[in-house]
């Protein structure tokens, strides 16, 4: 069997020595971005993993001009190190490439990108043998990236165990717990003038997540966060889960929670896509679903409402409620309104440890995110 090689496509020596340790692993062949005249001659036969490097606007021309003669490849770049207005031809040319497999930031230690590099290697291998070779070879392959990316996970709970956040008269506190299933869980927090958005998102794929991360950076230069700006984003990250082959109807393979809260009014409204439930003492609350993202689900995953003062809500992400499921002794009834009575942080790590209480291992059974959001007493409203 041939094995995967990594063709890595740069004029800056940068990307050579990123992807340095996994050379032993899967064979480096080296181009320079200005001259893929090289590539010309070579007949790609699917064991190939291709990684084009952007570090400016020439580079996006010549990768532009090869890009019909590859059927996937990759992007790297320092995100940060990357100059003015780049950021957003790299997100359009993403966008309007479905050939491109995933993004991958060189300011982000290697091990982030395991997984997504991984699915890209599993991909070239399942073309070439039968599936029952596939599982032995992937055992071997992507072992060491799997340690890896859990000694990640277990450096994520001890460096962000909790994270607090005050803003604008709400005050909001979060916890992050690592799973040993595959895919994963993330959260985010987008924040403007008068209102602030806040993204949880489920999947089973390290691809789809990362996809649904690139997608979300489209509200980074908002201020204001519209329900057809929320429509318009989920649209577009539906249609390219689906360009690249995932399989749209099963509502697991992305489950999105979107909701804006705007700080003078304090109305809520967004949309939820799976198994999430939002819960208060006061009746504003969405229960769990099995919606897929489409857009003729959007008035079924649609909600609105508006907050009051001292008000307490609890976000749940997939991933609590199936931790829960696998416990042997199921939960009192009261459970989430009895936390309600306790300090935020309180509140968070019992739930926490209720999912960890019959676990043995350093993980849960699935990621797991808990947010909680509290609307300041004295906050002055809007009428």
């Amino acid at each position: 069997m041939d094995m995967i090689k990594l063709f890595i496509c740069s004029k800056d020596p940068a990307p050579f020595g990123y992807f340095r340790p996994v050379e032993s692993r899967f064979p480096m062949m080296k181009f320079n971005t200005q001259q893929l005249a090289g590539l010309e001659g070579i007949k790609f036969t699917g064991n190939e993993t291709v990684v084009f490097h952007i570090k400016d606007k020439k580079d996006i021309q010549a990768i532009e001009s090869f890009t019909e003669k590859i059927r996937d490849f990759f992007v790297c770049f320092n995100w940060n190190s990357l100059e003015e207005g780049l950021q957003e031809r790299i997100k359009l040319f993403y966008t309007t490439h479905p050939q491109v497999t995933g993004l991958i930031d060189l300011g982000k230690p290697l091990e982030f990108h395991l997984p997504l590099l991984a699915s890209s290697f599993r991909k070239g291998l399942e073309d070439k043998i039968d599936l029952g070779e596939v599982s032995q070879q992937m055992n071997k392959i992507v072992g060491r990236s799997l340690a890896e990316l859990q000694r990640l996970k277990r450096l994520h709970e001890k460096i962000v165990p909790m994270r607090q956040e005050n803003y604008k008269g709400l005050n909001i506190v979060s916890k992050f717990g690592a799973g040993e299933s595959s895919g994963g869980e993330f959260f985010d927090i987008v924040k403007g003038d008068k209102q602030f958005l806040v993204l949880v998102t489920s999947s089973s794929s390290y691809v789809v997540s990362s996809m649904v991360l690139t997608h979300f950076e489209y509200f980074r230069d908002k201020t204001l966060f519209s329900n057809e700006e929320m429509e318009k984003f989920l649209t577009n990250l539906s249609h390219d889960i689906r360009d690249r082959g995932f399989d749209d109807t099963d509502h697991r393979v992305v489950e999105i929670f979107l909701m804006r809260i705007d700080i003078n009014s304090l109305q809520i409204e967004g949309h939820q896509f799976g198994e999430f439930e939002l819960k208060s003492l006061k009746g504003v609350h969405t229960k769990s679903n099995e919606l897929p993202l489409d857009d003729m689900f959007f008035e079924k995953s649609h909600f609105v409402s508006r907050l009051n003062r001292g008000e307490q809500l609890l976000i749940l992400s997939p991933g609590v409620l199936r931790n829960f499921q696998t416990r042997k002794e199921e939960l009192p009834s009261s459970f989430y309104t009895d936390l309600f009575d306790q300090a935020p942080n309180q509140m968070i790590n019992e739930i926490f440890f209720q999912m960890k209480k019959e676990v043995k291992g350093d993980f849960l059974d699935h990621d797991a995110t808990v947010i909680y959001l509290e609307v300041n007493p004295n906050v002055i409203v809007q009428v």
